[in-house]
């Protein structure tokens, strides 16, 4: 039997309150066409500051009524959003992400996450069952890179990565049952980003080429680990001249672990962004590989669609059979500008179907 989840989401409700811009992306290194950026198909001229505050009320299947809101502001080269929400299952959670662009020249960017309650294991590596346990306790993430711009195209600079996790018993749970130790892990590396983007609110022509190298010295209870990992992604706009605004995206990224790597730090497939036809964490390993493709295209004035395929694996031995997850979704702009959007996206696995929301595109 399939499992669906509906992933915390402003489906039932979803009212900007506010007339400006939400953060989508950070702002592009290089000034954004304007005549191009102003023709787009979702709607009108953009203001180059302001605010939109989402409230967010839905039903999810594993965690009952949920009920939160989002606020998104952008500003002369900074980004910020925060987003939080509960439900009556007892999980919490809060997101906050910032990017600042200091000239064109600097820009660093940071993600923040805190989640309270229990997230659903379901094993290691590529064949596990659809079937989770769940493990209660606390996640805290914060994640960032500081670039320097040494071409108009090129950028380089540093990463830093910190995850912390604990376990404990859940409600009627009278002895606790580890899948891994507490533990609060710190890991520096280096990051660099080559992109072609002309325009990178809409990503509707050119390729980004991203490299990771990162290491965790040996701290909470494990030893020191290296992680290498990269992602290549093409945009083009296909139908130029007959329908605008029509753009195949295609991504392709994997990751190796070295060493003792952390359980936090372990390779994840499933979710809204990485093979959305199966749910979060479903597939975990220290390795993986994934290629996605979407087809995205305007429907009516704010409102766009995307069909999506892809594949991949996540694994500690040799990869198995790849994992097959097909889908398709909306994406509708927030106002003023409709260039900010929140999509909703239905994904099919082979055991799983998986119903995401969330704001911006998935890559």
């Amino acid at each position: 039997m399939k499992h669906t989840l509906f992933r915390t989401f402003a489906l039932a409700l979803l009212m900007p309150l506010a007339t400006a811009r939400a953060a989508e992306e950070a702002p592009p290194a290089t000034p954004v066409n304007q005549d191009e950026y102003y023709s787009s198909s979702f709607g009108d001229k953009p203001k180059n500051e302001g605010h939109s505050i989402a409230p967010v009320i839905g039903y999810d299947p594993t965690f009952g009524f949920v009920a939160g809101a989002a606020y998104f502001y952008q500003g002369h080269g900074l980004n910020f959003g925060v987003d939080g929400n509960l439900n009556f299952r007892r999980v919490y959670q809060t997101h906050a992400r910032f990017s600042f662009d200091l000239g064109g020249l600097w820009r660093t960017d940071w993600n923040f996450g805190f989640i309270k309650g229990f997230e659903n294991y379901y094993g290691e590596g590529g064949e596990t069952s659809a079937t989770p346990r769940q493990i209660w306790g606390n996640r805290i993430t914060a994640q960032g890179r500081l670039l320097v711009a040494l071409s108009e195209r090129f950028s380089a600079g540093v990463i830093a990565d910190a995850r912390s996790r604990d376990e404990e018993r859940g409600p009627d749970v009278k002895q606790l049952d580890r899948v891994a130790p507490d533990a609060t892990v710190v890991a520096m590396g280096l990051s660099s980003v080559y992109d072609t983007r002309k325009d990178k609110l809409r990503s509707n022509d050119g390729f980004v080429f991203t490299s990771e190298i990162l290491h965790g010295p040996p701290q909470a209870g494990h030893g020191s680990f290296t992680q290498l990992g990269g992602s290549f992604v093409v945009y083009k706009e296909i139908l130029e001249g007959f329908i605008p605004d029509v753009v195949a995206a295609f991504r392709i990224m994997g990751g190796v672990s070295l060493g003792d790597t952390p359980y936090a730090f372990r390779y994840q497939l499933g979710g809204p962004t990485r093979l959305s036809g199966y749910l979060e964490n479903r597939f975990r390993g220290s390795k993986f590989f994934l290629q996605q493709t979407e087809l995205r295209f305007p429907i009516y004035k704010m409102v766009g669609g995307a069909l999506s395929l892809g594949f991949g694996d996540a694994s500690d031995g040799p990869f198995t059979n790849p994992k097959m997850a097909y889908g398709a979704g909306l994406r509708i702009g927030l106002p003023p500008d409709w260039v900010s959007k929140i999509r909703i996206d239905v994904g099919v696995g082979k055991d799983q179907i998986g119903i995401f929301a969330d704001f911006g595109q998935t890559f």
